[in-house]
C-alpha cells in the first residue's frame, strides 16, 4: 500500500498489507503479524492528507468511493 505500520513501522520497517479475513472480507494489517497486531477496515492511501500531511484512507461512500484523512497512517 505505501503506507508504514503506525505501531512499528518507524523503528522496525512494518509495512501495511492486505489480507482476507476468515470471512473473505479484506483488511489491511502489519506485514510483521504476529510481532505487530496492528489492522484497519480501511484501506491506507499512499498519498499524504493536504490538510496535516498524515496517511489518507478510503472510505467506502454511498455512491463513490471516497478519502478520509487517517491522521495515524505515515506514509514513506
Amino acid at each position: 500500500t505505501g503506507a508504514a505500520c503506525p505501531t512499528c513501522g518507524v523503528e522496525h520497517g512494518g509495512q501495511l498489507v492486505g489480507r482476507q479475513s476468515k470471512l473473505g472480507r479484506t483488511f489491511w494489517g502489519c506485514n510483521r503479524w504476529p510481532d505487530c497486531n496492528f489492522v484497519s477496515w480501511k484501506k491506507p492511501l499512499a498519498q499524504p492528507c493536504p490538510a496535516c500531511g498524515g496517511g489518507l484512507v478510503e472510505q467506502s461512500g454511498t455512491r463513490a468511493p471516497r478519502t478520509q484523512c487517517g491522521g495515524t497512517f505515515p506514509l514513506k
